[in-house]
């Protein structure tokens, strides 16, 4: 019985033995990470270029029982830990140390798992390299745009260019200039619907720019196939260009018409003038109203609606002015591309409570022109386009000139009749205020100076019945009005008298030398009935 124990007793220790490598090991341990070596995988770089990426390996060892030999086999991959990179944000590491590199430089790299840190990895990054070329159209200091977007198409209307740049997308995911000893081969693939310049000045950058040219309508490809100086291709780069018909590039400085002039109550309608396509080959047309914002610099002068209807609203309320101005502008609501983008009118707006009333009827005969003392002969003084005194137009006019300072001993004079057989009736009950539009291109007018400058004759049957003059008898005192500025630029002034007497017609005298004036009154109208300031 004895030596059955002593045999179950040997078998034990032997089993014991047998499981622990030749030692007894205590039936509770558990083996952990004691230890992380860290490298580069297979076939990785230690001398990334920015941007690129870089695979990591990291082995972890794991603890025996003291007093037992571990076997290899206790060392295994470790999937996933804690990575850190020195300097910080120098690059990104995945937990499976996937090392994305974020600046040029050394960067030193850890990792760390359950309180065990690693042996470091040191890489060092070199600048981004050329991975391969982009067609964009550049900016006006060259640099790219995100014009087209990747995938997408270039529209190009006819009449009209495109500047495209090959440019070189980097490690790093840059996009900027190619290496200046690169060459560019520009080629479009459909030459009937665009052409492509050569790059010029080999060995700069401008060598990598084209200008398409659009020939039909379509859609094509322009290609830039690179070569670098060590031979070296890269990939071709491609962009699809659609040919359309010519685009809106802008609109004209001016309305139509640039100014204008309307009565308080009257409307005018603008129309803005489009331009197509650029350079000669540009054209013009009538734009929709629905295309532009319209407004009016004064709306107590005038409004304007969404059609470009202007409305004339001045009153002349706080003012003498008989006319009001505004600006009238056209602003493009979509100015995408485009250089002119709004356009302008002068809108002139009568207030009907001073000014000519009534002007001579269009159907008058032709004003008359008389000279007296040194203008005797029309040489030294001449009143021209008399003929617009009657006509329709407010802006049209006669001109009354002097080539030198007469000194009171000349004068000039136009008389504007009514139609056979009419006559103007007046009465000293009933008085009528008739009197000229006159006006000056070059500086403001003063009342005192028009006072002393012009006379206003009413006739009747070519006989003077009622003068501004004081030698005349009777007589009727000159009234002058300023009205302000015209859409010419001119400033102007209705002269006017009070008439007593019947007329058919009135006469304006011009006399120059009174100031020693130099230069052209201009007469807008003749008005058979005026409204003055003065009763």
């Amino acid at each position: 019985m004895k030596a059955v124990r002593l045999l179950l007793a040997a078998l034990g220790l032997l089993a014991l033995g047998a499981c622990s490598g030749g030692s007894v090991q205590a039936p509770d341990f558990e083996s952990s990470l004691d230890q992380l070596t860290l490298s580069l995988a297979t076939g990785q770089s230690a001398t990334p270029a920015l941007g690129q990426t870089v695979q990591l390996s990291l082995q972890g060892h794991y603890s025996c029982q003291p007093g037992v030999d571990c076997p290899s086999s206790n060392t295994s991959a470790v999937t996933s830990a804690d990575y850190t990179a020195s300097p910080a944000n120098s690059a990104t590491i995945s937990s499976a140390g996937l090392v994305t590199t974020k600046a040029a430089g050394t960067v030193i790299i850890t990792a760390s798992k359950n309180g065990v840190t690693s042996n470091s990895v040191t890489l060092n990054v070199t600048p981004p390299v050329l991975t391969s070329v982009v067609v964009r159209v550049p900016n006006d200091d060259g640099t790219p745009s995100a014009n087209p977007a990747t995938g997408a198409s270039l529209n190009l209307p006819l009449g009209s260019t495109l500047k495209l740049k090959a440019y070189g997308v980097y490690s790093d995911s840059s996009i900027s200039n190619l290496p200046s000893d690169a060459v560019v081969d520009w080629t479009a693939a459909d030459t009937g619907k665009l052409t492509v310049s050569p790059g010029s000045n080999p060995n700069t950058q401008a060598d990598k720019v084209t200008v398409a040219t659009p020939v039909a309508t379509g859609t094509t490809t322009v290609r830039a196939a690179t070569t670098l100086a060590s031979t070296a291709t890269l990939p071709d780069a491609t962009v699809t260009v659609v040919v359309g018909n010519a685009a809106l590039t802008g609109i004209q400085v001016d309305l139509d018409p640039a100014t204008a002039s309307i009565g308080t109550g009257n409307t005018k309608l603008f129309k803005a003038i489009g331009i197509f396509g650029s350079g000669s080959s540009a054209t013009t047309a009538t734009l929709d109203p629905s295309l532009l914002n319209w407004t009016s610099s004064d709306t107590a002068v005038a409004t304007v609606d969404a059609t470009g209807t202007a409305t004339g609203v001045y009153t002349g309320a706080g003012s003498s002015n008989a006319f009001g101005n505004t600006t009238i502008t056209a602003t493009l609501k979509n100015t995408s591309g485009m250089s002119n983008s709004t356009a302008t009118a002068a809108l002139l707006v009568g207030n009907s409570t001073v000014g000519c009333t009534t002007p001579f009827p269009t159907n008058s005969p032709p004003p008359t022109v008389a000279y007296g003392g040194l203008c005797s002969g029309g040489l030294l003084c001449n009143v021209s386009d008399e003929i617009n005194i009657v006509d329709a137009d407010p802006e049209n006019y006669g001109k009354m000139s002097t080539l030198v300072g007469l000194l009171t001993l000349g004068t000039m004079s136009v008389t504007v009749t009514a139609p056979t057989g009419t006559q103007f009736a007046a009465s000293t009950t009933t008085p009528r205020r008739v009197g000229f539009i006159v006006g000056n291109d070059t500086g403001l007018l003063a009342q005192v100076d028009l006072a002393a400058q012009f006379t206003v004759d009413v006739l009747s049957g070519g006989t003077v019945v009622e003068s501004t003059s004081s030698t005349t008898t009777p007589n009727s005192p000159l009234t002058v009005d300023l009205l302000g500025l015209r859409l010419s630029g001119a400033d102007t002034a209705l002269v006017s008298m009070q008439s007593h007497n019947n007329f058919d017609a009135i006469r304006l005298t011009y006399n120059p030398g009174v100031l020693a004036v130099i230069g052209t009154r201009q007469v807008y109208a003749a008005c058979s009935t005026a409204t003055s300031v003065t009763p």
